[in-house]
């Protein structure tokens, strides 16, 4: 396939999964465009909010978009360029946000490159959010895992580049609202857990990370990383939707994040609660997804990205977190499409990586169904295009919306 064909192609396609946002341009809606680029872990959340709180002015017809990590390091390419076209439509000149759940190169690796070229190409970002930095009377212990060097180097990026202004470098504490700055009426998007420390129902924050045999809390090397994720609740009018990095749900030496989540959700959010949409932590780790955050999450929606990759010996998603979706009736949506579908995920193969997009128009009101679409697109495992394969489908939350 040519350039100019496949570069087509993949413009098109990204035109085409987004809403129509000039004909219900009156209208309020959100895209959630989950990408299938490799085994890693990127998405990008397009919010347009026609209504903005009392007393300030709208701004780009109050239209945000936010990336939550960035891939693998072989990804910056396709990223770059899936995000710059969705800027291009949207005809916004900037990124909003960057937010790194946490310092894994899966979910970081792409990082430094797509600043570079964001800002070659364009204004940039206006702000970058990762764990570095919580410090304070609220967080009187810093976890530091053990960083790789590529972690370190991007850690390095981040401070020269920030101290030479081209964008605001910070952390978010738990409880805090990501769009606090944007005044916006149909959205939050809340933050649950940050650097191993969850909301609870007294109105501070706990500690999630167990303590050593001394008493001290501490992070092991490499995975326990993980445990310093952050997690959020996105609420667009009676629509939830869930996202935690790769948090996990006791076990396998993770600390348990996602039972403090349920707990202080339980008492934080009224009978009947539920996510209409998640994206599953860790990849579709056992570890991850537990009992009781599948039980209160109760999605119908659960999106998995992973692209069965090997991690410690064992194929990613797992047939644990997958059995569990399925008892729940869950409709589930990977980044990729295995040649043989089956049952057993252990014997299934790579054959495609793909996209999932949700978008819902229009601010889903309490005690209606909440109307879900949702296209597939497929990108080749080899080159990561687009190849112009779309499916698209309507997935309805008929659970009770209050």
């Amino acid at each position: 396939m040519s350039i100019k064909k496949s570069t087509f192609i993949f413009i098109l396609t990204a035109i085409l999964c987004l809403p129509s946002l000039r004909i219900q341009a009156q209208q309020s809606s959100l895209t959630i465009h989950q990408l299938g680029l490799a085994d890693g872990d990127a998405g990008l959340y397009v919010i347009m909010d026609t209504t903005v709180a009392a007393g300030f002015a709208p701004s780009h017809r109050d239209t945000t978009v936010i990336l939550i990590d960035a891939q693998r390091d072989y990804c910056s390419v396709p990223l770059f360029k899936y995000v710059d076209s969705i800027l291009r439509w949207l005809h916004r000149p900037i990124l909003d946000y960057v937010v790194l759940s946490h310092v894994h190169i899966d979910h970081y690796g792409s990082m430094v490159a797509l600043m570079d070229s964001l800002r070659i190409h364009r204004d940039s970002v206006t702000k970058v959010f990762d764990r570095f930095g919580l410090i304070g009377a609220r967080y009187p212990y810093v976890y530091t895992a053990k960083l790789s060097k590529s972690a370190v180097a991007y850690k390095n990026y981040m401070q020269q580049k920030s101290v030479a202004g081209r964008f605001a470098w910070g952390s978010i504490q738990p409880d805090s609202n990501l769009l606090v700055d944007k005044h916006l009426t149909n959205f939050s998007i809340t933050c649950l857990s940050a650097n191993g420390r969850c909301m609870n129902n007294t109105g501070h924050d706990s500690i999630f990370i167990p303590k050593n045999a001394t008493g001290k809390y501490e992070i092991k090397a490499s995975k326990n990383e993980n445990d310093l994720s952050y997690s959020f609740l996105l609420t667009f009018g009676a629509f939830n939707y869930y996202t935690g990095g790769d948090l996990g749900g006791g076990g396998g030496g993770y600390a348990n994040g996602e039972t403090p989540i349920v707990q202080y959700l339980h008492g934080a959010k009224p009978a009947g609660f539920h996510v209409c949409a998640f994206k599953v932590d860790h990849h579709g780790s056992e570890y991850s997804t537990n009992d009781s955050l599948v039980a209160l999450m109760n999605p119908t929606l659960a999106i998995v990205p992973a692209a069965l990759r090997s991690f410690n010996g064992t194929t990613l998603p797992t047939n644990t977190a997958i059995s569990k979706l399925r008892t729940a009736n869950d409709s589930i949506r990977y980044t990729f499409i295995p040649s043989n579908p089956g049952v057993n995920v252990n014997n299934w193969k790579l054959a495609y990586l793909q996209d999932v997009v949700l978008s819902i128009t229009g601010v889903p009101a309490n005690g209606a169904n909440v109307t879900m679409n949702v296209s597939r697109r497929r990108r080749s495992k080899n080159s990561r295009r687009l190849d112009g394969t779309v499916v698209n489908e309507v997935i309805t939350c008929t659970k009770t919306h209050n």
